[in-house]
């Protein structure tokens, strides 16, 4: 893969930007409008690889299965086909495909993804899955992709699977259990892990169950996140985002961002000229103030974990220590994101670890609540020269490291195209903000 070369001009004028649709709500109401049977248009649907990868399988799945919950309600059955889908990378897309293929009788499912995402775990979800009902076959090594899945009417209320390692999980199951043979809502466990995510899959469900004719997805306020981090890597400057839909009306958890980064003295700003429009500025005394305690922030991340790796990198340009807590589901994202951003910082000159089992600064915890931590104190290392940085084709850490060109100047970044796994767009949208893109078609 090419290595995307960013440059940062400080003397540049910043244009407005744009974020794209939340890939997050995307997949959401893409699975809901197949599950509900509805032709429901999706407004601000974005044009990245998860979310086409997801619609093209449910276009390819409606083809020879269509309403799916209108005909077991009417007919009990669905008519019996053999499909093979691949999700190529996505995640999210891929654990919601498994959990719906295998809500529908009749269906004999073949799926694949790209050779990154065979590393990521699925044992929980096919666990209880099987449990359910579910007849699935792994078809290289247990609880990993590919998939052999034959389609069930699954039973029983009560979901015990556990969200710990990922709260996609549990979502997965919500968004198929329309399709099962159960009365009522399915019981489900505490969410330990990113549960406002699992309170997004709540509120996509009640509204695609009224049956919408229009459908508008909120922009992406995990995207947002980058251009936050810049805000407070350059203060003083103002960064107008045209299309940020309002944090306090907001279904993605990511909208913490806004009060996250408002503490570290960046401020957001509506704009008169716009419904949605908001500029973000940050505010250099106050960020410095926080710096000069010498003391260490410390963050529960556990809710909104994406939010990390924009917060590591911005954090350290700003000098502000940290201790962020209950990271542990980092390492089974895309990348290790712990380990990715422990390294990409330290080429920076940042010396950021990751603490096991303790309390971020060395302090024992009780075995019953073991965490996870990365840490930064503020020690710094020499920037090594000509350093090649790497996306460890992961979107979150080369958006996140692409801003460090703020205070090195230039960086290449291996594999920096990764970022049109979510936002396609973000070099353009850095080239408005006094960057420079060269190495990739933009």
């Amino acid at each position: 893969m090419a290595i995307v070369k960013v440059h940062y001009d400080a003397g540049r004028e910043w244009e407005r930007v744009r974020l794209p649709g939340s890939k997050s709500i995307a997949a959401r109401a893409l699975v809901c409008r197949y599950v509900y049977g509805l032709d429901t248009e999706l407004v601000n649907l974005p044009d990245c690889d998860d979310t086409i990868e997801l619609s093209e399988a449910l276009r390819r799945l409606s083809e020879r299965i269509d309403k799916p919950l209108l005909r077991l309600e009417e007919f009990g059955e669905l008519p019996p086909c053999v499909m093979e889908f691949n999700l190529g990378n996505g995640g999210t897309s891929l654990r919601f495909f498994v959990a719906l293929a295998a809500s529908l009788p009749g269906l004999t499912a073949y799926v694949d993804c790209a050779p990154g995402l065979k590393r990521r775990p699925l044992a929980p979800l096919l666990d209880e899955l099987r449990h359910h009902g579910a007849e699935i076959e792994c078809l290289e090594r247990p609880g990993y992709a590919p998939l052999k899945i034959t389609g069930r009417r699954l039973t029983g209320n009560e979901l015990t699977v556990s969200s710990r390692q990922s709260s996609q999980f549990l979502s997965a199951l919500l968004m198929a259990s329309p399709l099962w043979d159960i009365k009522g809502a399915p019981i489900v466990p505490d969410v330990t892990v990113s549960k406002p995510y699992v309170e997004m899959t709540r509120k996509v469900m009640e509204s695609f169950s009224k049956s919408p004719e229009r459908y508008e997805i909120e922009a992406d306020w995990s995207a947002a996140s980058y251009f936050y981090e810049l805000a407070l890597a350059v203060p003083g400057r103002k960064l107008y985002i045209e299309n940020l839909t309002d944090a306090e009306h907001s279904i993605q958890g990511d909208s913490e961002t806004q009060n996250v980064f408002a503490f570290l003295g960046v401020g957001t700003h509506r704009a008169e000229d716009s419904a949605t429009g908001a500029v973000l500025e940050g505010d250099a005394r106050a960020t410095r103030a926080l710096a000069d305690t010498g003391l260490s922030l410390r963050l529960d991340m556990g809710d909104t974990p994406d939010l990390v790796p924009a917060l590591a990198v911005g954090m350290c340009l700003a000098g502000i220590p940290y201790v962020f807590e209950n990271v542990g589901a980092l390492r089974v994202k895309e990348s290790d994101r712990l380990q990715a951003l422990c390294a990409e910082l330290h080429k920076a000159g940042f010396a950021v670890h990751v603490a096991d089992d303790i309390a971020g600064d060395g302090v024992p915890m009780p075995r019953e609540t073991p965490t996870v931590s990365l840490v930064w104190k503020g020690q710094r290392y020499p920037v090594a020269d000509d350093e090649t940085f790497e996306a460890w084709n992961d979107h979150r850490i080369a958006m996140a490291i692409s801003i460090l060109a703020t205070r090195l100047g230039w960086l290449g970044i291996k594999d920096g195209e990764e970022v049109a796994k979510s936002f396609p767009g973000f070099y353009n949208e850095l080239g408005c903000l006094g960057f420079k893109i060269t190495g990739i078609r933009i």
